[in-house]
């Protein structure tokens, strides 16, 4: 089996669970929650942060200084 090489370098007995992994669909974004949590990432479907971080952006996007990184970094941090 493909798997057994990795399955035995994580300690996992049965490789074939590496294949039920997808199914089910909701188990890719689990972790999601926790790493918005963990980081203090913002939900874009709160309209009121999206209309705070859209202004934001507005008000540097045309500073001469601030390139399409320097705006991308301000909106990870």
């Amino acid at each position: 089996m493909p798997w057994s090489p990795l399955s035995g370098q994580l300690g996992i007995a049965d490789a074939a669970c590496v294949t039920r992994y997808a199914e089910r669909r909701l188990r890719v974004y689990e972790p999601t929650g926790e790493i918005q949590k963990r980081f203090k990432y913002r939900d874009f479907t709160d309209r009121k942060w999206v209309r705070h971080f859209h202004s934001f952006l507005s008000g540097r996007v045309w500073a001469p200084p601030e390139g399409p990184v320097a705006l991308f970094n301000h909106g990870v941090t």
